[in-house]
């Protein structure tokens, strides 16, 4: 009886073996029967269907993992899709198609925040990626960070001489004024669908104040000015509307409430708009040389501002 049992448990294992391996051989041949499905004759379902099936055996086949999310974005099945691009390793030959295939569904989903730190992700690991760029570069002018677009592409310019198409768009960034009409209706609606996103309600606020809708502006800052996750640039400009609309008391208290420059991961943006905003609070208080040394360190951290220039001669 017990060789009986042990022959079995043998069987058993080796039959499940041999299954496992039969799977394995025909891995190659089910992904590119899903590629097929996926690409030329675009039954989505099919190619979901011969992908799913792999996974069940092989759930850490990346290239199947990758069809399974592109079929999944295609269908309009986003949530989806994005579980599927997050589940394949950084170390994966995949990594770069997942990345950012993973940035532009959460954008697409209207997730702006969880896409920023995506597509940040993915330029860093892969800075030479042209869709990366332009898809970082969208994501600000959506927001309605236009300076911080035109900061971007500045940047780039040098380390990519052969692309043209980043002088372009700088100078249709420079040289055309961006209309808040019509940005902030779209930003309303990604809000609409998913609220609370400091990069959104942030460029939402601007964009309102802008058209002059200062109310509106102003709720839209204090709902922003001290969320957790807010980057600093925005509560910078929540300092900047306070000051602007003639609450300065309200202006300086948040704006001392924010961590030290020196203590954060500031971008130059920021650190310029910091400095700047520091001289201000410093000529209205007549320290008016410890402000001409604050618009100085902001001219240093990029001497291509006319803005500050005149700003340091007035």
């Amino acid at each position: 009886m017990v060789l009986v049992a042990v022959g079995a448990v043998l069987i058993f294992v080796f039959a499940r073996w041999g299954w496992y391996e039969w799977v394995r051989s025909r891995a190659d041949a089910v992904v590119r029967q899903a590629d097929f499905h996926l690409l030329i004759d675009n039954d989505l379902k099919k190619a979901e269907e011969e992908v799913r099936w792999l996974l069940n055996y092989q759930p850490d086949h990346a290239e199947a993992r990758l069809i399974l999310g592109v079929s999944l974005n295609r269908q309009e099945r986003l949530e989806e899709a994005i579980e599927a691009f997050e589940q394949i390793p950084a170390d994966s030959e995949f990594f770069f198609e997942s990345s950012f295939s993973l940035a532009s569904t959460l954008m697409r989903d209207g997730q702006y925040d969880r896409a920023e730190i995506a597509v940040v992700r993915h330029l860093d690991r892969f800075p030479d990626s042209t869709g990366g760029r332009e898809l970082f570069q969208s994501l600000l002018t959506n927001c309605f960070r236009d300076d911080e677009a035109i900061a971007y592409l500045t940047r780039l310019l040098p380390d990519f001489p052969q692309d043209a198409s980043l002088a372009v768009e700088l100078l249709k960034m420079v040289g055309q004024f961006q209309q808040a009409q019509g940005i902030e209706t779209e930003l309303d609606v990604i809000n609409q669908r998913r609220p609370g996103q400091p990069n959104v309600v942030g460029g939402l606020a601007r964009a309102y104040w802008l058209k002059g809708e200062i109310e509106r502006a102003g709720e839209l800052f204090a709902e922003v000015q001290d969320a957790p996750t807010a980057r600093l640039f925005t509560r910078l400009q929540a300092v900047e509307f306070l000051a602007e609309t003639g609450n300065s008391v309200d202006a300086l208290k948040l704006f001392r409430s924010l961590p030290p420059i020196e203590s954060v991961a500031a971008t130059d943006l920021e650190e310029q708009g910091w400095w700047r905003i520091t001289a201000r609070f410093q000529v209205s208080d007549g320290q008016l040389e410890e402000a001409l040394r604050s618009i100085d360190r902001a001219i240093s951290v990029s001497i291509e501002s006319p803005l500050l220039l005149n700003e340091r001669s007035s």
